[in-house]
């Protein structure tokens, strides 16, 4: 029965795509002469297994995102209602089930909306929790030091292939909201005391983790002054 369930829910939630009017990325449904545009396909596209539909990849800077940017997105599915819009656990926005044709339209609105390649914070990768900004438990203020970073990073003018290479996952206290134990850069908030007077001070603990694909960055632990 549970099977028989879930087939059900996801008869009714996932249609069959329809085919769409184009089947591929050719020259006439995806002009590319603006370079802008250009390098809106190769970095925010990605080809689904559904034949001629794309998943458009958007960084949501600190996951924040206001409410009139969703209802300007939202006008997307009057004109292509196959579309879907996702959350993902990186805090950014997945548009799906976007046919070929589709796509100049798609970033004709998400170019007013979003900052895209070849800016380099459209790269930046970093999940934070809303630390002591709001929480009652945070230590830090991680959303100042996940802009903090992304500042810095977007200053340097690293190229885009390094960019889209690093992941931060902040956390403004040693809880896991920011997922910090899984990530690739982490910092997670805490509390220690001076050994002389016992006095205590806020910071972060940081680690750099392996990707398990090639060698990155040893392991490390390290203070960090509190970004408040």
């Amino acid at each position: 029965k549970d099977s028989e369930h879930i087939e059900l829910k996801t008869a009714d939630i996932l249609p069959p795509l329809p085919a769409p009017d184009c089947a591929s990325r050719d020259d006439d449904a995806l002009p590319n002469e603006d370079p802008a545009y250009a390098a809106f396909l190769a970095w925010h596209t990605e080809r689904q297994k559904q034949e001629g539909y794309y998943a458009v990849h958007l960084r949501i800077p600190l996951g924040e995102i206001s409410g009139d940017t969703c209802i300007s997105l939202a006008a997307l599915s009057a004109a292509m209602p196959t579309i879907s819009f996702r959350t993902t656990q990186r805090q950014d926005l997945a548009i799906a089930n976007v046919p070929a044709p589709g796509l100049p339209q798609v970033y004709a609105k998400v170019s007013t909306l979003f900052t895209l390649a070849p800016a380099p914070t459209a790269f930046i990768d970093s999940i934070c929790c809303k630390g002591a900004t709001t929480c009652n438990l945070g230590i830090c203020n991680s959303v100042g030091l996940a802009s903090e970073i992304s500042d810095s990073l977007g200053n340097i003018m690293l190229d885009p292939e390094t960019m889209r290479q690093l992941a931060f996952n902040i956390n403004g206290c040693p809880n896991a909201c920011g997922q910090h134990p899984i990530g690739l850069i982490s910092f997670s908030g805490m509390v220690k005391k001076f050994p002389i007077d016992q006095s205590r001070f806020t910071g972060y603990t940081w680690e750099v983790t392996s990707t398990g694909k090639k060698p990155f960055w040893p392991n490390l632990s390290a203070p960090l002054p509190p970004e408040r």
